[in-house]
């Protein structure tokens, strides 16, 4: 999987400018958990310091919110 990375690259306004949100809402937590490797693979191997901060962000909000909340986990506990 590596539509995130595609997000990221993408020369083009109307795809680099997708959120984060309309993808997560449709992906599995499987799909989520590949695009977090495949995110996590691709900052570590980019020189572009932007590529390597929106990596990061998209990494850390599907952790923090997205994962979370499709495992059924209530904030707070």
């Amino acid at each position: 999987m590596r539509r995130l990375i595609d997000i990221i690259l993408s020369t083009d306004p109307a795809v680099r400018d997708l959120s984060l949100e309309s993808f997560c809402e449709s992906a599995s937590i499987e799909q989520l958990l590949a695009e977090c490797d495949s995110l996590d693979a691709f900052r570590r191997s980019s020189q572009n310091l932007y590529e390597q901060v929106r990596a990061l962000f998209f990494l850390y909000a599907i952790h923090r919110y997205h994962l979370p909340r499709k495992a059924g986990v209530r904030p707070g506990g």
